[in-house]
């Protein structure tokens, strides 16, 4: 789908970005998917990401969620 957030990029180099299609999405440099997260809404922010690594994304279902 849709991507329309600017990525993040953790401490240990993984890109994050949301999408509309309802997910949040780590994906390694050479474009390999570490890992996925699927929201209540379109994801249309940016990731936050905190020195502890927590990942911090607001989405359209109106809650601001922390993926660890």
């Amino acid at each position: 789908d849709k991507i329309h957030s600017t990525p993040a990029i953790t401490t240990d180099g993984k890109i994050l970005f949301g999408a509309q299609d309802t997910h949040v999405y780590a994906v390694d440099p050479d474009g390999t998917l570490r890992w996925y997260w699927q929201s209540g809404g379109d994801v249309d922010t940016t990731p936050a990401v905190s020195r502890d690594g927590t990942v911090y994304v607001a989405g359209d279902d109106q809650k601001l969620h922390a993926l660890k």
